[in-house]
């Protein structure tokens, strides 16, 4: 979701925290140049607050829920594989694909539990 709030000003209002800043700012600069260079329509703008009004439009377009889904995205974007390079993006997905067989020889995931032992061990190393 872009949010503009100024002419000449956007909001990219859709990251999560646990994103990789680096990567995340790559792919959407590889991607504004993908849809400048190929001259691709966005559409029209949808003038709506999406927490609210989202059940009205049934039909959107949704985003991943899990990281299984975003890696079959990013798997089947020949955009992100052009601009990062083949052998970067399936690294990439190996990579991730195994951390998440890791964690779940491991864990079981919960709703109930906000944080694995799991995910202390692996991800709160900063």
């Amino acid at each position: 979701m872009i949010r503009i709030p100024d002419p000449g000003r956007f909001e990219l209002r859709l990251m999560d925290g646990s994103t990789n800043p680096y990567l995340l700012q790559a792919g959407i600069i590889a991607t504004g140049i993908d849809g400048m260079d190929k001259k691709r329509d966005p559409g029209k703008p949808l003038l709506i607050n999406m927490y609210t009004d989202h059940k009205d439009y049934p039909n959107l377009k949704k985003l991943p829920y899990d990281l299984e889904g975003a890696l079959e995205n990013l798997n089947n974007s020949k955009e992100l594989k052009e601009a990062f390079g083949e052998k970067v993006i399936n690294s990439y997905i190996k990579l991730r694909n195994n951390e998440i067989d890791n964690f779940n020889t491991k864990e079981t995931f919960s709703k109930e539990k906000p944080i694995t032992d799991w995910e202390k061990l692996n991800t709160l190393d900063c």
